[in-house]
């Protein structure tokens, strides 16, 4: 089993997000064995609860870690919720390390606290930009945030191209039945 991480805007995500968002969810189902690949977010509000949404929709298994802050809130039914104790920040750490890759959205501050949280633990990073939101300023950062060079973070301004990039690269050993490699 694969695990996919993304980070997602917390607030009321635009037209754009939810279009973002769709799209990759789609384009990702077309080709993937949803039973072969778990989805981890870090809760069920913003853009969060659009991807868990659409990806509970399609058949996906999700995985969440929602802050203690958060932890007595409904989730929905098919959500395997982890309820670790940890505040807003401390949970985005188990969140990035149970990746295999990772995927920031767009978000603000928490979502670039994973992006680099994901470059230092070495795990497959992709960075969808052109969202509005300040993930996008981390592109002048990439394809490395330091001299370690600890991985590459692959940037698009494309839903759909993330997520073939995605397939072509990490994703292969999950790919449906008569899916072309």
């Amino acid at each position: 089993m694969i695990r996919i991480g993304f980070a997602a805007y917390s607030g009321d995500p635009t037209h754009r997000d939810i279009e973002n968002a769709r799209q990759l969810v789609t384009t990702l189902y077309r080709e993937v064995d949803f039973n072969r690949v778990a989805f981890l977010l870090g809760g069920y509000w913003g853009l969060m609860r659009v991807l868990v949404d659409e990806l509970l929709q399609h058949g996906g298994r999700v995985v969440l870690f929602p802050p203690l802050e958060l932890e007595k809130l409904e989730y929905p039914e098919g959500a395997i919720v982890l309820r670790l104790g940890l505040s807003m920040r401390a949970r985005s750490i188990p969140l990035v390390r149970s990746s295999d890759v990772f995927i920031v959205m767009g978000g603000e501050g928490g979502s670039i606290l994973e992006l680099v949280t994901s470059y230092d633990e070495g795990i497959p990073t992709y960075l969808l930009t052109e969202t509005g939101h300040s993930t996008d300023k981390m592109s002048f950062l990439t394809p490395y945030l330091d001299r370690r060079r600890t991985v590459e973070i692959k940037v698009f301004n494309d839903p759909v191209q993330l997520a073939e990039d995605l397939i072509q690269n990490h994703l292969q050993s999950v790919l449906r039945s008569g899916a072309s490699k």
